[in-house]
């Protein structure tokens, strides 16, 4: 394998990006690195590769502390390999996901977005404790991102753009170093208990003061490296933490681990009093391990992250003047050709031109069965194909892909926080202040009731009580269960989901596109003109909508080259236009009868979605149209209803369609014919009677009022705005998922609800016993890890979404 120079990841096979560096041309992987690795060079700061740490870059991704080399994120051609696309913020303002390195627990979280707040030009700054990454939204007329990341830096955090290559590496190298630490202070710790031992067996023995002395120091020499080595984590947390005016868990950590040493090492070198080596290192030990097994853990829950943790292939074979050429994924532009072989992942969105096959999409829509493929099908980034070669005609830009949105949406959603996690991350604080004022009752106590006993008890006090099991209560299982939802095929855009969809009491949803599929057929057509001519002119104006019906004519359109201009629509009613001079109008009969003179009456010939085409002076046709109710959706409301929750139908169609598809799937609240604005009445009006409206919607005039109701779903075939809006996607329009997403999502409530529970019955139970003298420092050091680990470790459950019956969902909601 050839590393690259730069990044060390390995050069893929045909790629000859090289750069002359310190004399010498060295490999790169890719026209970024390339590109990086020029520009460092041409900035004249060669250097940096001979004074880099080369563990520390290539393995965990870390930026070195020169201001000149952070000053190159500054780039603009650069910077459009990390910044973030989202519509929810404003347009001036730029937004990334950085990986932080050296997060602990959640009062660090609070300390990074305290500090990065008050900094000018810094829009938001969210930290996800799960992944260990910021999401930052910044004005660039005000701060660049260089001068974020030297002030993560001076907080004492390193931080580097986000890549999901990047983070896996950079977990691997704290998981081995953490072994490491772990591994010096076992050994070490074993080597210290036998000097205790002896000690112990000789004080009853009556062992010479000489041998005492020797075998004190013995504990002191194996004793330096593990306090100052496998502990350094916690010195270093705790040291940044007080620099920066704020409590982490590392504080009352270490200070009962340099306040048991110094007294162990002013002991040994007086000849006298009690030594305390042996807690020390059983201490640290039983803390490196929780920490270790906590950090093996959360590395489960990154690998679960299918979409915001895959990364696609970053090469691909592009057709350029006849020929086959490997070159980047991101230097792919609409309108390029390339081939993907079999067994390959689809690097983005595209069509394809040459070749049938089967394509397996199971990491977008969740779907596990390969969906075949044939010429004129449009295929996702992220799919594989199984087998046979197929060409395909690139549709959008990597960063504009289906993977990219999903892993954008994904981010969000994990970084935005309800507010029951900023509560307790808030509370995390204070409750480390509070361990340290009753460690200080404790030391107060012992030393009038037993003076030799005060320094063991209120190192037991300061260790056991650690918060580390509350902050994780709630981040860890939402980080799960997001990931576990999106592999389901339901994606949450916003977190507030899971907490939000516990407490609804109503289910809101849209007709089209929702309980039917949007997919509208013409069924026939009533004209007195030619029947092609009529539908070219219908097709000419639905050419200009993406409403579904506009797809029912687009299927028909004929041959003729008919184009409109002076296009407008009016929701609910229709769409109108110029051909040829003259203007048509196409819509339901009243917006038809209020611009044509003629007498528009539709035709009294069954049911049907029936619509007009006339000018401004006579009826040319009627369409009438059909579409067909989505497979199990009177199963999916049947269930809604067995869990006691209100159902109803809120659509602005006004036709006879309504009231029929509100029979089939059993609703009996109808309101139709309805605006935005009173369809936004009608949720509000929910509201006021004391209702949690969850509106599943699809179509472009469902935004507003999906942004209204408590939690908005959108389908997943719905108009950009809508998707927007939404708080969650039902990403595959699989409608019959929604049972078992309030099912997850209250069994995820009871996650959180669990882990609370232990962790402040835990802490409830561990200070008493703590400050009474009963529990030792190292029994106190494998009890808070153990509880930390418990938490994860239940959070982890989460993770399997599968065997759900209707009766769980009853069972559940009965509950």
């Amino acid at each position: 394998m050839t590393a690259c120079f730069h990044c060390a990841l390995e050069v893929p096979p045909g790629c000859d990006c090289r750069v002359v560096i310190l004399g010498q041309s060295q490999p790169m992987c890719c026209p970024g690195c390339q590109a990086v690795a020029q520009t460092i060079v041409d900035a004249g700061l060669e250097d940096y590769y001979q004074l880099r740490d080369a563990k520390a870059v290539t393995q965990q991704g870390v930026l070195p502390k020169s201001q000149e080399f952070l000053e190159l994120f500054n780039d603009e051609e650069l910077q459009q390999d990390y910044l973030v696309t989202d519509t929810s913020v404003s347009k001036d303002t730029k937004q990334t996901v950085l990986l932080v390195e050296g997060i602990t627990c959640a009062a660090c979280v609070w300390l990074i977005e305290r500090d990065l707040r008050r900094l000018a030009g810094i829009a938001s700054a969210q930290v996800n404790l799960s992944t260990s990454r910021l999401q930052v939204s910044w004005d660039p007329t005000q701060i660049q991102l260089s001068e974020i990341l030297t002030k993560l830096q001076r907080l004492g955090y390193r931080a580097s753009p986000y890549q999901a290559r990047a983070q896996e590496a950079a977990q691997r190298q704290a998981i081995k170093s953490t072994l490491q630490r772990l591994a010096v202070a076992g050994l070490g710790m074993l080597q210290v208990m036998m000097y205790a031992a002896v000690l112990y067996v000789g004080y009853f023995q009556h062992i010479e003061s000489t041998f005492v002395g020797l075998f004190r120091l013995g504990s002191l020499v194996v004793a330096t490296p593990i306090v100052f080595y496998s502990g350094w984590p916690f010195l270093h947390g705790a040291w940044r933490a007080l620099r920066l005016k704020g409590l982490t868990m590392d504080v009352p950590i270490s200070l009962a681990i340099l306040v048991a040493y110094s007294a162990s090492v002013l002991a040994t070198v007086k000849g006298h009093g009690e030594v305390y080596f042996d807690s020390v290192t059983m201490l640290i030990f039983f803390l490196t391990l929780g920490r270790y097994l906590e950090m093996v853990a959360r590395g489960r829950t990154f690998k679960a992250l299918q979409f915001s943790g895959q990364q696609g292939p970053r090469f691909a074979l592009a057709l350029r003047d006849g020929e086959v050429i490997q070159i980047p994924v991101k230097k792919l532009v609409p309108g390029d050709r390339i081939r993907i072989k079999p067994g390959e992942q689809i690097p983005v969105d595209g069509r394809i031109v040459a070749g049938e096959g089967a394509c397996n999409e199971a990491l977008l829509t969740g779907e596990q069965y390969p969906v075949a493929k044939r010429v004129g099908d449009l295929v996702m980034g992220g799919a594989q194909n199984i087998d046979n070669s197929l060409t395909i005609e690139v549709s959008k830009k990597c960063a504009d892909s289906m993977m990219s949105t999903i892993a954008s949406l994904l981010d969000r959603a994990q970084a935005d926080r309800p507010p029951l996690v900023s509560m307790t991350q808030k509370l995390a604080g204070y409750f480390v202040l509070a361990v340290l004022l009753f460690a200080s009752l404790t030391a107060i106590g012992w030393s009038v009731i037993a003076p030799e006993k005060a320094l063991s008890v209120t190192l037991s006090a300061l260790v056991i009580t650690c918060p580390c099991a509350l902050s994780l209560a709630t981040p860890v299982a939402l980080t799960v269960a997001t990931n576990a939802l999106a592999r389901l095929g339901f994606l949450i855009t916003r977190s507030r989901v899971c907490e939000g969809l516990t407490t609804i009491t109503h289910v809101v949803f849209d007709k089209t596109g929702t309980l039917t599929q949007g997919a509208f057929s013409l069924e026939r057509v009533v004209t007195t003109c030619e029947k092609a001519d009529v539908l070219a002119m219908a097709s000419a104006l639905e050419a200009h909508s993406v409403h579904p019906i506009a797809h029912a004519f687009k299927q028909e359109s004929s041959a003729q080259d008919l184009e409109a201009s002076s296009v407008s629509m009016e929701l609910r009613g229709g769409i109108s236009g110029e051909i040829n001079g003259e203007r048509y109008y196409l819509g339901n009969s009243e917006f038809v009868r209020a611009h044509c003179l003629d007498a528009v009456l539709a035709p009294n010939q069954g049911d049907g979605l029936w619509l007009a085409l006339a000018t401004k002076t006579r009826c040319l046709a009627w369409f009438c149209l059909r579409d067909s109710l989505r497979p199990g959706a009177s199963a999916v409301v049947s269930a809604l209803k067995a869990q006691g929750l209100r159902v109803s139908l809120l659509t602005g169609d006004n036709s006879s369609l309504v009231q029929e598809v509100a029979t089939r799937v059993g609703i009996e609240v109808v309101v139709q014919g309805a605006t935005p604005t009173q369809k936004m009445q009608v949720i509000k009006g929910y509201q006021a009677q004391g209702d949690k409206v969850a509106m599943i919607g699809d179509g472009i005039n469902d935004a507003p009022v999906l942004s209204a109701a408590d939690v908005s779903i959108a389908m997943g075939g719905s108009a950009d705005l809508a998707l927007i809006s939404a708080d969650a996607i039902l990403f595959d329009s699989e409608l019959s998922l929604l049972p078992t997403v309030l099912t997850y999502c209250r069994r995820v409530k009871r996650t959180i609800k669990q882990n609370f529970i232990w962790a402040l019955v835990y802490n409830g139970l561990a200070l008493p016993l703590a400050m009474s003298g009963v529990v030792t420092p190292y029994f106190a050091a494998l009890g808070m890890s153990m509880s930390s680990l418990l938490v994860v470790m239940n959070a982890l459950r989460l993770k399997k979404t599968s065997g759900v019956s209707d009766g769980d969902i009853i069972l559940s909601h009965t509950n």
